[in-house]
């Protein structure tokens, strides 16, 4: 503001007039050269040649796209900032200097601190709802003065801005490839497999197991009460809840609507932390090893019904030539129990009494050729039972389940040999 009879002078160029009745003049903003007087200097000036550069190399398609890419956003995307979790800033983009400037006091690059006044409420309960629902923040229509400090109404003017804060992916990118590769174990894993949440809802599964339970990949996150599975397991879900509540693993032999056998394993389900979030079933098929034994069994009660039936000492043998049944005469004629000799190899009967060269060869014929043997003497002499002479019989009988055995009948003819060889 000048006096009535006060001008600007020679710096008209400088300063512009706001109000002619009260002389008000504001500075113009213009940048002006200052006019520097150098002395001549006692050193030779040196002419230094202009700079060539050389491009050894054209950059790429893809280079170029980069660099365009690039220079693009440092100057027309929007000024924003990268934070960590305690707001401190990773990174700047773009022209921040309108919106955030160092605060007073030791150096921080606090997002909070440095931000304008006007813009710090904002800024922070954005954040906050941002974190909470993790979804992405707009806030339209915050007003942010422009100019300098003092407040001088000549000196600053008022603009509305939009403020986008969206949550940074980093975590749950990592959260993504430990699912994928989750799912890659999963898919490469040939055994039923099914993952659920405490709510016993379904959360992954393997390929084997969709067959069983019904699924598709879009079961996962629905309750298994909408599942229809094959198991013959009417309490299934009270017994997975048991297992969560308890945490104690429980183990069974089931069967699915068709017969086939599974070894249920049911075990908590814990997470990096130790905490119980749901339960994982196991299904490992037994059915080969079920019915194997049940053929076993089958073969063992046909050699008994056999064995039993006839008053001559008898063996049952499989074709390993083990022992899977023997008479009660053979007992009482041998002195020995069921448990000495079921399951065991007839050459290894009483610390190897039986193992006869000459039978061992004759009962291996019978399994390879398919032959028999009648009449065949033996004479040997046995720890309990003292000196005998046998006369074996042996031959192939037909196949139970696949399995093949031997029938040994043996006859006592000890006392019609001696008999026979002694002098008359």
């Amino acid at each position: 503001m000048l006096g009535t009879s006060e001008t600007v002078g020679d710096f008209t160029d400088l300063f512009t007039l706001c109000d002619k009745k009260n002389k008000i003049y504001a500075k113009k903003l213009i940048a002006t050269r200052l006019n520097i007087d150098l002395a001549d200097s006692s050193y030779p000036s040196v002419t230094t040649p202009p700079q060539v550069s050389v491009i050894e190399q054209l950059p790429s398609d893809m280079e170029l796209q980069r660099e365009a890419d690039r220079i693009v956003l440092n100057y027309y995307a929007p000024a924003g900032v990268v934070v960590d979790m305690n707001l401190e800033i990773l990174q700047f983009r773009g022209q921040t200097s309108p919106y955030l400037e160092p605060a007073p006091g030791r150096a921080t690059l606090n997002l909070l601190r440095m931000a304008k006044e006007e813009l710090r409420r904002e800024l922070q309960t954005g954040i906050y709802q941002a974190r909470q629902q993790k979804l992405s923040i707009k806030r339209e229509g915050i007003q942010v003065r422009e100019g300098d400090a003092t407040g001088s109404p000549l000196r600053e003017r008022i603009r509305q801005i939009t403020i986008n804060i969206i949550p940074f992916q980093i975590g749950e990118t990592q959260e993504c490839y430990v699912s994928n590769d989750l799912q890659n174990l999963l898919n490469s894993i040939n055994i039923p497999i099914l993952m659920l949440g405490a709510d016993l809802q379904i959360r992954q599964f393997t390929p084997a197991v969709e067959g069983i339970f019904n699924l598709i990949s879009t079961d996962i996150g629905r309750p298994l009460s909408d599942i229809t599975h094959k198991l013959n397991v009417p309490n299934l879900e009270q017994e997975i809840l048991e297992v969560i509540r308890t945490l104690n693993l429980k183990a069974a032999e089931i069967q699915d609507r068709d017969g086939h056998w599974y070894h249920l394993r049911i075990r908590p389900y814990r997470t990096i932390d130790n905490k119980i979030d749901g339960a994982v079933l196991v299904l490992i098929d037994i059915d080969n090893l079920k019915r194997s034994n049940a053929q076993l069994m089958e073969a063992r009660d046909y050699a008994d019904a056999i064995v039993e039936t006839v008053w001559q000492p008898l063996i049952v043998l499989n074709q390993d030539l083990r022992v899977i049944a023997a008479s009660r005469s053979f007992y009482d004629a041998f002195q020995v129990a069921p448990v000495e000799i079921e399951q065991h190899l007839i050459f290894e009967l009483g610390n190897g009494q039986w193992n006869i060269p000459q039978l061992r060869s004759q009962l291996e014929e019978i399994l390879a050729s398919n032959t028999q043997f009648q009449n065949f003497q033996v004479e040997h002499q046995f720890e309990q039972i003292g000196h005998k002479v046998m006369r074996l019989k042996a031959r192939k009988l037909p196949r139970i389940n696949n399995i093949q055995m031997i029938l040994l009948a043996i006859e006592d003819i000890t006392e019609s040999h001696r008999l026979e060889t002694e002098p008359s």
